[in-house]
């Protein structure tokens, strides 16, 4: 493909809205090098803007100055409207530089680099809103994507959900700004906060005053006379009051109920000693899998070795839906509730067969289940394939790994990250790993699918592809043992903490379709 003829299709792209964000990047950067790019792509959007200006009789609006192609993925997606805006500026500045030539016969200068904009960065999304609620900045709605802005309640509660997991409630009326994934400020209002491990060091600014939290559920209250109360529900929280340049002036730790007042006018702290009316973010509703016939139907359909529902007991063993065959077990405190495998904090548990899968790295294999975990537990295991004895020094040889990503000290990877290991030869730690690249929410739950193929294996969330990894032929006939909830029966830890259904597993490779079809069949209430 020639230089021009990939020019153009990124172009078409942009008009298609059909940009993606790499071809954003690349042709943001060949425009910023080249003014022939330049000029082919106001003359390709002016043609598009003058044809549909004359379909839809859409007004000419002039605008002063032309943003990049890098937001457009995320900043002139929303409605065509916008699109037609840029259009109409390109078609303006074609005009303009046509007119001058022909006026002043002279060549034209350099046309200025077309300036690049950085696409915001999402922080949060909306968890949830009450009804009462009165909005005095911009509206929003559950699910909505919160960037780098300002939320202004007259009244009713907001609660966020940010990207590395930590939650914050907001009360009316109130002023909350969300500065990065690190910084928010509370100008007045009440707050509460759940703070995981992985968003340690999260930092709440009032006047004159800062909260660090260091790994823990606080809450704080700021009155429009630039009082702040501070109360720590658990956990650690270094609060200080702030001098005139914003460096500490005083600081104190606070933990497990313990509160202090940091006056800003009087530039005082001290100790809390009566209760005060502080909130609190509101506990995980126990959402459940509403689980139909025509689930049920399309998974059998799709023929897996094995299908486990967590209903059907025969003699206190798990029933294998499709056979008698691979009836499993639990473990300790494992149990099962609402017809879901379930392991409670503070306890553990597993689930394991005693029959070995067989020759299931033949060919192709694909693990199925649904997921609801129920805390950011540092690394939460979910399925392994393990051959059915351990190594020299007592540890399983995993052919497949997948668990919850909480900790990020010894793999790199987004917060609270969804991971799928394939490992040929079986191993104890080598091998090669799919992540999701999102993080997962506590008590929501979620469809996940890790197929191997041929020569690539891959991850699905949700019914969509996440990652594909690819590698060459691994095939062997050895039998394997499956085993849900903890790393392997040889070592306690990396407990799931949370539930787990509707698991499956199948000696082939589920296609996209089908995966899609499972997810959009199972209905979450």
């Amino acid at each position: 493909m020639t230089d021009d003829t990939k020019l153009k299709k990124l172009i078409s792209a942009i008009l298609d809205d059909t940009l993606t964000e790499e071809q954003a990047k690349e042709l943001d950067d060949t425009l910023q090098s080249s003014p022939e790019a330049r000029e082919k792509y106001r003359r390709m959007v002016d043609i598009h803007f003058t044809l549909n200006e004359i379909s839809e009789n859409k007004e000419i609006v002039e605008f002063s100055d032309l943003p990049s192609p890098e937001k457009f993925p995320e900043e002139f997606r929303s409605t065509r409207k916008q699109l037609f805006f840029f259009q109409a500026l390109a078609a303006c500045m074609a005009i303009a530089f046509t007119v001058a030539f022909f006026n002043t016969k002279e060549v034209i200068k350099e046309v200025e680099v077309v300036k690049t904009v950085k696409a915001k960065t999402p922080l949060a999304t909306v968890a949830s809103i009450s009804e009462n609620i009165k909005w005095k900045s911009t509206a929003k709605e559950e699910g909505a994507t919160i960037y780098e802005e300002e939320l202004i309640l007259e009244e009713g509660e907001v609660t966020l959900t940010y990207k590395h997991g930590a939650e914050i409630k907001i009360q009316g009326p109130a002023h909350y700004s969300l500065k990065s994934l690190e910084l928010a400020e509370l100008s007045y209002g009440q707050l509460a906060a759940k703070v995981p491990e992985a968003a340690q060091g999260f930092t709440v600014e009032a006047p004159k005053a800062a909260i660090v939290d260091l790994g823990t559920e606080f809450a704080v209250n700021v009155n429009k006379q630039g009082q702040s109360q501070v109360y720590v529900y658990e956990g650690e929280v270094s609060s200080s009051l702030l001098n005139d340049d914003g460096t500490t002036l005083m600081n104190a730790s606070l933990y497990d109920e313990e509160g202090m007042i940091i006056d800003a006018e009087k530039q005082t702290v001290s100790e809390l000693t009566e209760s005060l009316n502080f909130i609190r973010v509101d506990p995980k509703s126990g959402s459940q899998l509403q689980v139909s016939q025509e689930y049920i139907k399309a998974v059998k359909a799709a023929s897996p070795l094995a299908y486990w529902r967590f209903e059907n007991l025969d003699q206190g063993r798990i029933k294998n839906e499709m056979d008698q065959r691979f009836s499993g077990k639990l473990t300790h405190k494992a149990r099962i509730e609402n017809n879901t495998f379930r392991v409670d904090k503070g306890n553990n548990g597993a689930f394991y067969v005693d029959e070995l899968l067989p020759a299931i790295n033949k060919e192709e294999y694909t693990i199925e289940l649904w997921l609801n975990a129920a805390e950011h537990g540092g690394e939460m295991s979910l399925i392994s394939l393990i051959q059915p004895e351990p190594d020299s020094k007592g540890r399983a040889l995993h052919l497949t790994y997948s668990q919850l990503m909480s900790n990020k000290k010894r793999l790199r990877h987004l917060p609270f990250d969804f991971r799928f290991s394939h490992r040929y030869p079986a191993t104890v730690s080598t091998g090669k790993n799919a992540f999701a690249k999102e993080a997962y929410i506590p008590g929501k739950w979620y469809h996940f699918v890790s197929v191997r193929s041929k020569n690539s294996f891959s991850l699905y969330i949700n019914g969509m592809l996440k990652q594909t990894i690819e590698e060459s032929s691994n095939n062997d006939e050895l039998d394997y043992r499956f085993y849900m909830g903890k790393i392997d029966p040889f070592r306690n830890y990396r407990q799931f903490i949370g539930s787990i259904d509707e698991v499956a597993i199948y000696k082939k490779a589920l296609s996209l379709q089908e995966i899609k079809k499972h997810f959009e069949l199972l209905e979450v209430k």
